[in-house]
């Protein structure tokens, strides 16, 4: 005698016929013999209630079967829940830009245009853990998922980097975003976008310096020589079919300066990242972010000396900051025999954002740390000498200005002009 089965529990026993009415065969009998479990709508009888074996109807061709214990199992299908007691978003997201510092200040303003037109997205951000603070100062990041390519290159032979590399691939997989953007595009970031659950969106094989069609799903052009938070934003649009919203805003607002303690209080209370800016004077501060990994973006030690010189004889405290001990070195002697002019300690990137916020103007050269200050909202100029300031620049509308260019480092007067524009 052949064991009949019953299809109402996928994945569990199977059951005889004259087993108990499952709950299909309940919701069949109170909507007039109507069921969903099989992939139609069409009206058929209740085979259980004449002591039939139980027959889904013919499916269409192409449809895929359903799963009967021993035959081979199909993927997973998500199916995100429709009760109106449960609250789910619109739109889930993922963002994949790693680094450098710079450009992923850059990709903030693609979070506040998905906000603005999914209101009711969820956004997630995968991202280098060294520049994960940037992503999650944005009040429209729901999670900020770390990688760590940069560190994997240097143990990609350890077992223990491998485990690293997937368990974040097993996270993305199982997320199941609506999309996953690749707006940095290079094989890293492609790479990493491919381990994501979702249809995947990147630049096509003009738009991009490599060739990464193989890694995503829909490719989309966005011409060069636009400015990079331009293209940024363009891709993202041209991939969820949107018109770019006309403002420009990076989302992002400078943490406040943490709470001076009274003798009582104890330091974790309000320390930030071990940062107690106590050293901070009350004189209003400019801050000269002066220090870049490239030697050919530095601007001449010597025109940063007569620029703090200008600043101090107004009145304000210069500060330096640095990241490295090279770079801490180019503060010193920067600083040195100039009154009213600060070395700052080693910050992290949230402690840097609570410096920036605090200034009255920033002037950088082409760095990582220019741009956060002009995302930060404060008035930022930046200095380019090797770089194109129409493609990287420092862009935030009436708050930034660019000066100089490749080959044609500026001079302290055209700094001061370019200053006099925004400050």
């Amino acid at each position: 005698m052949r064991r009949l089965i019953s299809l109402d529990f996928i994945g569990e026993s199977p059951l005889p016929a004259t087993s108990a009415p499952s709950i299909r065969e309940r919701r069949e009998r109170a909507d007039g013999g109507r069921t969903a479990g099989c992939g139609h709508d069409q009206p058929f009888e209740t085979p259980a209630s004449r002591g039939e074996r139980i027959r889904c109807p013919r499916r269409p061709a192409g449809a895929t079967a359903p799963l009967i214990r021993g035959l081979s199992p199909r993927p997973p299908v998500y199916v995100r829940a429709t009760d109106d007691h449960i609250a789910t978003p619109l739109r889930t997201f993922l963002l994949v830009k790693t680094s450098s510092l710079g450009d992923v200040v850059h990709n903030l303003p693609v979070v506040t245009d998905l906000r603005t037109v999914f209101p009711g997205a969820a956004i997630d951000w995968l991202v280098e853990e060294t520049f994960a603070e940037i992503p999650r100062l944005h009040p429209g990041v729901r999670r900020v998922v770390t990688c760590a390519v940069r560190r994997w290159r240097g143990s990609i032979f350890r077992g223990a980097t491998w485990r690293e590399i997937h368990r974040l691939g097993d996270n993305l997989r199982h997320a199941r975003y609506d999309a996953v953007l690749d707006t940095q595009g290079l094989l890293k970031s492609a790479w990493l976008t491919r381990m994501a659950g979702g249809e995947r969106h990147g630049l096509d094989w003009r738009s991009s310096r490599e060739p990464l069609r193989f890694f995503y799903d829909h490719t989309h052009r966005v011409p060069w020589g636009r400015h990079a938070v331009v293209r940024n934003r363009e891709l993202a649009a041209r991939a969820l079919g949107y018109e770019l919203p006309p403002t420009l805003d990076y989302g992002i607002v400078a943490p406040p300066l943490p709470t001076r303690p009274s003798d009582d209080d104890a330091p974790p209370a309000w320390l930030d990242h071990d940062t107690s800016f106590s050293w901070l004077p009350a004189r209003p501060i400019v801050v000269f972010l002066h220090a870049t990994s490239a030697e050919a973006k530095l601007w001449p030690e010597h025109q940063w000396k007569k620029l703090a010189a200008r600043f101090t004889g107004d009145g304000f405290t210069v500060v330096l900051p640095w990241g490295q001990d090279d770079e801490r070195l180019r503060a010193e002697r920067i600083a040195d025999s100039l009154r009213h002019v600060i070395t700052a300690p080693r910050l992290g990137l949230r402690a840097m954002a609570i410096l920036l916020g605090q200034a009255q103007l920033c002037v950088g050269v082409d760095t990582g740390l220019t741009h956060f200050a002009a995302a930060l909202g404060r008035p930022t100029v930046g200095i380019y000498t090797a770089t194109d300031p129409a493609a990287t620049g420092v862009l935030a509308p009436g708050k930034a200005v660019n000066v100089g260019s490749r080959r044609e480092p500026p001079s302290v007067a055209d700094v001061l002009t370019a200053i006099d524009a925004i400050f």
